[in-house]
């Protein structure tokens, strides 16, 4: 897996920096970190499809953003929309294929939360979508709401787990256990 570069977010455009890259074509090159886009403030497209991309939090500073194409990546939270909220210009989103477009209200939730755009993975918003994303959709108002994030508070409790694993019960073992003495208890107490 791969960053992107300067060299080869250079690469086809006629820019000599990173703040004249308008368009940017890095369909299927194995990214896994784009954080480089951070300084491109007047990206408008944006092609990631075919990647390894699982946050979109360094698209946010994109403000210029009209089209972004991330299909087949590896966004596995719907939450990672958050991210997009402040790209007021975005109107044309391709997600499909990443394991949070599987979540239930998948579309509507990304409607109800990216209001300016026009079309989702390849179709057009209707007025009955938007109707109905304002009722049924998922609203992502947390950046804490990310995978990320989520991942940085499970893992004090897998550590755990890893350490009661060295040695001590779990707290569903110490439950069978209790249960089954105090079982044991009541049986010989019966007789």
């Amino acid at each position: 897996m791969e960053s992107l570069t300067l060299d080869t977010a250079l690469q086809g455009n006629q820019g000599k920096d990173l703040e004249t890259v308008k368009k940017l074509n890095l369909w299927a090159s194995d990214l896994n970190d784009v954080s480089l886009v951070k300084e491109m403030p007047n990206l408008e497209i944006l092609v990631l499809s075919a990647n390894n991309i699982s946050s979109l939090k360094d698209i946010q500073f994109c403000e210029n953003l009209r089209e972004l194409y991330l299909r087949n990546n590896k966004i596995k939270s719907l939450n990672e929309i958050y991210y997009l909220k402040g790209l007021k210009n975005l109107k044309i989103l391709w997600l499909d294929e990443n394991p949070c477009s599987y979540s239930k209200n998948y579309r509507l939730s990304v409607i109800k939360n990216l209001k300016n755009l026009e079309y989702l993975d390849n179709k057009p918003i209707t007025e009955e979508e938007v109707k109905q994303a304002f009722e049924a959709g998922l609203e992502y108002n947390n950046p804490t709401d990310s995978i990320e994030e989520y991942e940085k508070l499970i893992l004090p409790l897998n550590n755990y787990e890893n350490e009661n694993s060295n040695g001590f019960k779990s707290i569903e073992e110490t439950e069978k256990t209790y249960f089954d003495s105090t079982n044991g208890l009541e049986n010989d107490e019966s007789k």
